[in-house]
């Protein structure tokens, strides 16, 4: 599975009446968005809705109406329907100025159902929820999003939905493989807007491209066409990283009867786990980078290559790859980055790799000490 991260930041609304923070579930693989939960610690909700939602007896007929429906209904709250403004009364109607501050159980009851697949939506369409009308303006001027990150007044929900991962045309809300990955990203310590920017330069200088003081639609539209490319690049290689490791496991079961005792010369009643001397998720990295198809199906072969095994158990695993506390030099001699490491009693275990295993691996060896600093050193 893939390594997963927490992008956090706070959140005020344009007119002060709203303001909470977004998480973000962020892939570390391309900095792809596949699931957001919102808080809110203070909102209003407009109760009049846009007339055009309903049909001429007050049924809700569009589906931002429909779904608003099921918010009101939580709330124990009812819709009204705004009088058009081509109406002769609208003036002196004020069914569109109603609106209700949310004490601390609404905003848990709207924190809720805005984080559950009931809400099967946007972010973006979180401001027509609360304010019954769809927000416009943004496209001329980002600074006239509903919401904007408190720090820096960034816009990132027009942004968010143009690199968030969709299934076919669908948000992958809620599914199971959400679940592990929330449950995974919330082991790791939650990231900020500055260090997402600074992490993925690549897609965050398209993210500030589109904060700029003011920008045309045809910057929007094409913006969203590279996002669109970028994004389908990394589904690609997600697909391509899947069947690779189809034919790594094969590869593995048909070559080793007892990997830790061939590889590592130890007997060892441990069970293991498939790991890679040169990570998966740094092999679909350089795929990203590369500047042809030919040299992308070249590098995710890495993948598939047993000579990229070593046979770990998963508390080692971990150390090796997500907490790059210890690694394996040119020699085939385990090397402690972290002495917190030797808390592992089963390090032992894998102390040498046996020579006659240790050729064809230093390649992947060389390639992986190159992202520690002062590797020349180990």
């Amino acid at each position: 599975m893939e390594n997963f991260e927490i992008l956090e930041f706070k959140f005020v609304s344009r007119n002060g009446e709203q303001s909470g923070k977004i998480q973000l579930l962020m892939s570390t693989f391309g900095g792809i968005f596949y699931d957001w939960h919102v808080y809110f610690d203070k909102a209003t909700i407009q109760l009049g809705t846009t007339g055009s939602w309903f049909d001429n007896s007050g049924v809700a007929i569009k589906s931002n109406s429909k779904l608003r429906d099921k918010l009101f209904n939580k709330l124990n709250i009812e819709q009204l329907v705004r009088i058009k403004k081509d109406d002769k009364n609208y003036s002196t109607s004020s069914i569109h100025d109603k609106k209700i501050s949310l004490n601390n159980d609404q905003l848990s009851i709207i924190n809720n159902w805005f984080n559950s697949l009931e809400y099967n939506s946007t972010f973006k369409n979180v401001a027509s929820m609360l304010l019954g009308c769809n927000p416009t303006g943004e496209l001329l001027n980002p600074k006239n999003a509903q919401f904007l990150e408190s720090d820096h007044k960034y816009n990132f929900s027009i942004f968010l939905s143009q690199l968030i991962d969709k299934k076919d045309g669908e948000y992958r809300r809620g599914e199971n493989y959400n679940a592990r990955a929330w449950e995974l990203a919330k082991k790791q310590p939650t990231i900020s807007i500055t260090e997402w920017i600074s992490q993925f330069p690549d897609i965050s200088k398209y993210f500030l491209e589109l904060n700029q003081k003011q920008y045309n639609k045809a910057v929007f539209y094409k913006i969203g066409r590279v996002l669109k490319f970028y994004s389908l690049n990394v589904h690609e290689i997600n697909n391509m990283a899947k069947k690779e490791w189809v034919a790594y496991s094969k590869n593995i079961n048909a070559r080793y009867s007892n990997p830790i005792k061939e590889i590592f010369g130890v007997s060892s009643l441990l069970s293991y786990q498939k790991a890679h001397i040169y990570p998966r998720h740094l092999i679909k990295q350089d795929a990203l980078k590369a500047k042809s198809k030919e040299n992308r199906n070249k590098i995710m072969k890495m993948i598939s290559d047993e000579n990229n095994f070593l046979p770990l158990d998963a508390t080692t695993h971990e150390l090796y790859d997500r907490k790059k506390n210890i690694l394996w030099n040119e020699k085939g001699n385990l090397v402690i980055l972290d002495l917190k490491a030797n808390e592992d009693k089963n390090l032992v275990n894998y102390k040498k790799i046996e020579n006659k295993y240790l050729g064809s691996r230093v390649k992947y060896i060389k390639k992986y000490k190159e992202c520690f600093e002062g590797a020349s050193k180990l």
